[in-house]
């Protein structure tokens, strides 16, 4: 798993910070072990111009899937990401 890797660096942030990263940074958090519910915002934005090339995990396939969440029919189930 990807749990623990060599040379991350924690982002500790008081509440209602927030924090811009790059899509293909390793991210996660740890589990909340408070009897506050803890909720994440998360914004994805996208290109306003084709990459010139693909990142680094790129998959050829997403390409083929549709990006907006209003295309029911097609969309993915958010239940089954």
């Amino acid at each position: 798993t990807y749990t623990n890797i060599r040379g991350q660096l924690p982002l500790n942030v008081k509440a209602g910070a927030m924090a811009f990263t790059h899509y293909d940074l390793w991210h996660g958090t740890a589990a909340n072990r408070s009897t506050v519910k803890r909720h994440m915002i998360k914004f994805l934005f996208n290109r306003t111009q084709a990459n010139s090339a693909p990142t680094w995990n790129h998959d050829p396939q997403a390409l083929n899937r549709p990006r907006d969440w209003n295309l029911r029919d097609k969309a993915e189930d958010v239940n089954n990401i």
